[in-house]
């Protein structure tokens, strides 16, 4: 009996430290930050590399982009996922996989070719009779094509000249002010004539379109003024903000030249800096950038640095995922695009 107690001490002692260690991992996945690296260059080629690692780089995923694409996932330093890899091997696998078909066909073919030899000599009297025959058939097919080939030529010959001598004619041919004002005023007439159904269905087709536009504003106008439309509106905005919040970069280190032949590209290039002005309010770092008119040319450097939870992430989605309100208005949604 105490042994048998013993056990079952044991037992629950390795079950409870399971339990201990899976419910340990899931509140460090949850409330541990994962960190995300991003750095970028140009000068003379392009290269990229984006990395997600967490908890001392036990975990990380890394895209890297230098002439081709390299993605890969490491487990305690350990490649358990290599794109380029997984694509090798798949390549020799179709290699293997076609080289025995090829091996199988070839096996058949000798197979089949295993003959006697009366069997042999009997091909090869028939193959005998078949270039015979052949031989003569090509003699008068090459007497028949050279017949055709001069023919063709006569007639491509008399057709040069029948184009040369049309030519001359048009050329020859000169319109006289009286006809020219006879076609003008021909095309004018029936120019007068279409206008109206020309009109009529340039009309059907404004008409049409603004229907549908008018269509549009009437269900977007009912589907926003319907009853919980603004709550569910106010509540998706509030829950994607703080999605996306986390993931906002904690730091940002950017130096940019950029240098083209034409002004308007320049001045594109200081109006997207002013716009990033207010979107990189409070972070810190730097973005450095000097756009002029020159030689084309562009030279990054940007490295960005930042970490997110995943626990409040994903509580945000899952309370608006379930929310009812949420699932209804998307409901209705299809029903009115249905």
């Amino acid at each position: 009996m105490s042994v048998f107690l013993t056990v079952l001490k044991i037992t629950g002692i390795v079950l409870g430290s399971l339990l201990g260690l899976i419910l340990l991992l899931i509140l460090l996945l949850l409330f541990y930050p994962f960190h995300y690296r991003i750095i970028a260059n140009k000068h003379e080629e392009f290269a990229a590399k984006a990395k997600v690692f967490w908890l001392w780089h036990i975990i990380s995923v890394t895209v890297d982009y230098r002439k081709e694409l390299k993605t890969y996932i490491k487990v305690f330093g350990i490649d358990i996922y290599d794109l380029k890899k997984r694509k090798e091997q798949k390549e020799k696998e179709k290699e293997e996989k076609n080289s025995k078909k090829k091996s199988g066909k070839k096996s058949r073919n000798d197979s089949d070719e295993v003959l006697t030899s009366e069997e042999a000599d009997e091909l090869r009297k028939e193959k005998s009779e078949e270039k015979s025959k052949g031989k003569t058939k090509e003699k008068s097919e090459n007497e028949i094509s050279e017949k055709t080939s001069a023919e063709t030529v006569k007639k491509s010959e008399a057709a040069k000249d029948d184009r040369k001598s049309g030519k001359r004619g048009k050329r020859r041919k000169k319109i006289t002010f009286r006809q020219f004002l006879d076609r003008l005023e021909d095309k004018i007439f029936d120019f007068i004539i279409d206008l109206p159904d020309k009109v009529a269905a340039f009309w059907d087709n404004i008409t049409g379109k603004i229907e549908e536009f008018i269509e549009k504003i009437d269900y977007y106008d009912r589907l926003l003024g319907s009853k919980g439309a603004d709550e569910v509106i106010k509540m998706t905005k509030y829950r994607v903000g703080k999605v996306l919040k986390p993931l906002v970069p904690k730091k940002i280190m950017c130096s940019l030249d950029y240098s083209d032949d034409d002004p308007e590209k320049v001045a594109k290039m200081w109006q997207y800096y002013a716009l990033s002005i207010p979107l990189r309010d409070g972070i810190p770092g730097y973005f450095d950038m000097n756009a002029v008119q020159g030689e084309k040319n562009v030279e990054l450097d940007l490295t960005v640095k930042g970490y997110f939870f995943l626990g409040p992430i994903l509580w945000h989605t899952a309370m608006l995922v379930l929310n009812k309100k949420f699932k209804s208005f998307i409901k209705r949604l299809k029903r009115e695009e249905s």
